[in-house]
Parts: C-alpha cells; sequence; structure tokens
C-alpha cells in the first residue's frame, strides 16, 4: 500500500466516526449495527464457492462483485469511535467483555477456528476491517498491476475472515 492508499483510509475512518458521532448512537447500536453488517458479510462470504476462490484472482468479475458489497463501516465504528461514556465507549467496553470464548463453540465451529490465537474481539474485528480493506483495494487495482500482485492465496484470506466474523458473531449476539 502506497502512502496515498493509506491516506485514503485514515480518511475513509475519520469519515465513517464524523457522521455517526452526529448521530449519538448508544454503545448498545452501535454493537447492533455492527452485528447486524457482521451477519450481512457472513451471508455474503457463504456465496463465495471455496473451490472456484483456488482459481479465482481479485480481477474476477465475480470475486470483485463479493468483496465490494462486503462491509465494514458499522465496524470500523466500533473500534474508532472516540466518545467517553457509560453508553457510548463501545471500543472500551468490547476490550474488557468481548473475551472470546473458544473453548464454548461447537464441534462444526472448533474445527473451523482451531487455528485462532485471538483471545479479544478487538482483535477478530481490526482483522476483518484490513482483510477486506485490502481485498476491496486490491480488486480496484488496475489489471495491468496483476502481474506485480503476488499470489494471495484468495481461498485462505476469505477463510480467514469468515472465521473470524463467526467469532465476532457469537461475542455479539451475546452483548446485544
Amino acid at each position: 500500500m502506497d502512502i496515498n492508499n493509506g491516506i485514503q483510509f485514515a480518511n475513509f475512518v475519520i469519515g465513517i466516526v464524523d457522521r455517526f458521532q452526529t448521530t449519538k448512537l448508544t454503545r448498545q447500536n452501535r454493537l447492533r449495527a455492527c452485528y447486524l453488517e457482521t451477519l450481512n458479510n457472513l451471508a455474503l462470504i457463504e456465496t463465495i464457492d471455496e473451490a472456484a476462490l483456488k482459481k479465482a484472482d481479485v480481477f474476477t468479475p465475480a470475486f470483485i462483485a463479493v468483496v465490494n458489497a462486503l462491509e465494514i463501516q458499522s465496524t470500523v465504528l466500533v473500534l474508532f469511535s472516540s466518545e467517553e461514556g457509560k453508553n457510548t465507549d463501545v471500543y472500551g467496553f468490547l476490550d474488557k467483555k468481548g473475551k472470546i470464548p473458544l473453548e464454548e463453540f461447537n464441534e462444526k465451529t472448533q474445527k473451523d477456528i482451531k487455528n485462532l490465537k485471538y483471545e479479544n474481539i478487538t482483535d477478530a474485528l481490526f482483522f476483518i476491517v484490513t482483510g477486506i480493506a485490502v481485498l476491496q483495494k486490491l480488486c480496484a487495482a488496475p489489471p495491468e498491476t496483476k502481474d506485480m500482485i503476488r499470489n494471495l492465496r484468495l481461498q485462505v484470506r476469505i477463510k480467514n475472515i469468515k472465521e473470524r466474523s463467526w467469532l465476532v458473531r457469537k461475542i455479539l449476539k451475546e452483548m446485544i
């Protein structure tokens, strides 16, 4: 990522926080928005044929369409909101209360998340935002850059985002 892309992403984050700061959403409403966004992203990710990802690259039109439909605005709001207060400090609340109890997952989910090392929902949220933002930027790159982009193992990237999204979904469902 060059400096311009970094600045664009920072401006994107600041814009989201500024827009939502004026709405004075409570912590509960922000958590609900993040939960809804997570459900939406999981539904989209579930439509991806994992076998087809082995042959796809970031310039495959179908992959671009799905990645561009993924959203991170509510998650960014949760991570970067700067309001202090009993019902508004979402990041602080999640950092304290959002421990991920991996041992509580059912057998199917355990299989999917066996390699995760995260202990807190905030770590998973940062991973999701970064993973989706990077994929969206790569999908927007000019096709002539195809030879410069190394093998991205899209199947693994999507799987990792999906696993963390399931963790976030479970924790947020208990909190809202």
